[in-house]
């Protein structure tokens, strides 16, 4: 990255490239990526996805054998949420007339912050608390997404949401025949019912964790007098379980979230604990037969 700006110095190189393959959700500028050129801003997305990549994948890609990655289920939907939303968010700027972006400036804060999102990297190429409501809750719905399992990603991960959706549909396939026996598949491979079952209680347990601490802040900030309207809450809940980085409102990408109560921040603290760990092994030291094994 050094010499594509020129406040791109050696520590801002070495920082960015660090926190970008790490998917870390930190830059040491207060305009994060939009302190740099748009030609830094596209050199790091890369970066971002390959950080959100399965290490696995990016192993044999690299010794030789890059079509595993286009075979890859996951990968395929991995790309393809990053594209669509892109795309979807494009739009929204474009029709958008306080935006003002020209057409290279649309489609890079729309593809750089989707795709920050997504990777849970953190960063932001401009102010999207500025952006339409439609724009922004793309990008709240990007939150949830998360990358590749087997990468340095947070949220809920792509891999989760392939199968449950697979098994959706073989689900409404079953309806419709109920004597017929079709196996959920990934990548060729039949997926165990009990995996399904435990991914769909991970689902269903991130979104429950999710509104509660929902619930949590709205409360919490009532208490103290401070004016946090839902989607802010909802914003600020899932940016830090899910490890994101910036939200909406105070809690923005140009923002703090130092506006919070302590209780609330001490919240955060735990959740953001919870989600980078996951639910499931933090769940597991409070179970008796865990100490007792």
């Amino acid at each position: 990255l050094i010499g594509l700006a020129p406040n791109m110095d050696l520590y801002n190189a070495v920082a960015h490239a660090f926190t970008s393959v790490s998917t870390a959700g930190f830059s040491p500028e207060p305009l994060s990526v939009g302190a740099f050129a748009p030609v830094v801003q596209w050199a790091v997305v890369p970066f971002m996805v390959a950080g959100s990549t399965s290490f696995v994948l990016l192993y044999f890609a690299i010794n030789g054998q890059p079509m595993r990655l286009l075979r890859n289920e996951e990968f395929r939907f991995y790309i393809g949420t990053i594209a669509f939303f892109s795309s979807v968010v494009a739009a929204t700027l474009y029709m958008d007339p306080g935006t003002g972006f020209g057409a290279e400036a649309t489609a890079r804060h729309a593809v750089f912050n989707v795709a920050s999102m997504i990777t849970t990297t953190g960063y932001a190429s401009t102010d999207f608390d500025l952006w339409s409501a439609a724009g922004k809750h793309m990008l709240f719905l990007c939150m949830f997404l998360g990358g590749m399992v087997g990468s340095t990603t947070c949220s809920i991960k792509s891999l989760r949401w392939l199968v449950a959706l697979k098994a959706f549909k073989r689900n409404l396939f079953t309806s419709v025949h109920p004597e017929a026996i079709r196996p959920v598949r990934l990548t060729g491979r039949a997926i165990e019912e009990e995996t399904i079952r435990d991914i769909y209680a991970y689902l269903l347990l991130s979104l429950v964790i999710f509104f509660l601490f929902t619930i949590f802040i709205v409360v919490d900030s009532a208490r103290i007098g401070t004016n946090v309207s839902e989607f802010e809450a909802m914003g600020a809940a899932a940016s830090t379980f899910l490890n994101i980085g910036p939200a909406f409102g105070d809690a923005g990408p140009y923002g703090t979230y130092n506006g919070f109560s302590m209780t609330t921040k001490t919240a955060m603290f735990l959740l953001m604990w919870i989600g980078r760990i996951e639910i499931i092994p933090v769940l597991v030291l409070f179970t008796s037969a865990f100490w007792k094994s």
